[in-house]
């Protein structure tokens, strides 16, 4: 049983099982999470969240959240590699490069979604190494929400329209200098007083219009595209 395996060998897992996919890491050459694949996740009852994989033909890895220590710090995640019929090796943990470039990717991950993947420890363990990098989390305020009208707008901007459940909608603004508002209302009643998305709300709001437009696969209003771009510029 390796170190990490023994730690935590006692802690129930919430969320498992990832079937095997691999996620690359272009940003980090020569490094050991170069050629990851992600096989395994797990997130357990004291916050900890795991994700294990493989390296190599016969090198596997397995990159850990603690979450025993409350609020993450970029000092809370670590990775473990062994060879396939070889003892556990040392945790050590991850170079603050390593884990941009792996929330980097996950966030990729979130927007193209492996619809066998389980989303959730993804989406958690990403959130965690955001927190701790000092990057707000996405919020969950556009999960779900229907894209539907894009138009341009008078001040040479965009007006978009949004399904928010059953009897909600919602309108989004781009003005001509790029500053992006959001009201939301019922169906029936006009908008009210639009405000401006906070960061957690604007990369909530690109993750699932960067996945909208990709399932259009290419069938989809270029003003959207025109807002995506938008959105990532942004600062």
């Amino acid at each position: 049983m390796s170190t990490i395996d023994s730690k935590f060998s006692g802690v129930e897992r919430l969320e498992s099982s990832l079937p095997t996919r691999p996620i690359r890491f272009p940003h980090i050459r020569g490094g050991v999470l170069t050629n990851l694949r992600i096989s395994g996740g797990a997130i357990y009852q004291d916050g900890s969240i795991q994700l294990d994989g493989s390296t190599g033909i016969d090198q596997v890895a397995r990159i850990r959240f603690d979450g025993s220590k409350g609020t993450p710090t970029v000092a809370d995640f670590s990775i473990e590699t062994r060879t396939v019929v070889g003892p556990g090796g040392q945790p050590r943990p991850l170079s603050r490069p390593e884990e941009q470039s792996l929330l980097n990717t996950l966030q990729s991950e979130l927007k193209s979604p492996h619809p066998s993947i389980n989303q959730e420890v993804i989406r958690q363990f990403a959130g965690k190494l955001a927190q701790a990098l000092g990057q707000p989390a996405p919020s969950t305020v556009f999960n779900g929400v229907r894209f539907g009208q894009v138009e341009r707008a008078a001040d040479g901007g965009l007006t978009a329209q949004l399904g928010v459940g059953v009897d909600l909608t919602g309108t989004l603004h781009v003005d001509g200098a790029g500053k992006i508002t959001y009201a939301q209302h019922m169906v029936a009643m006009h908008p009210g007083m639009a405000t401006p998305l906070s960061t957690s709300d604007r990369t909530s709001l690109e993750l699932n219009l960067e996945k909208y437009i990709q399932s259009q696969d290419g069938h989809v209003n270029r003003m959207w595209n025109e807002l995506l771009t938008d959105l990532k510029n942004q600062i």
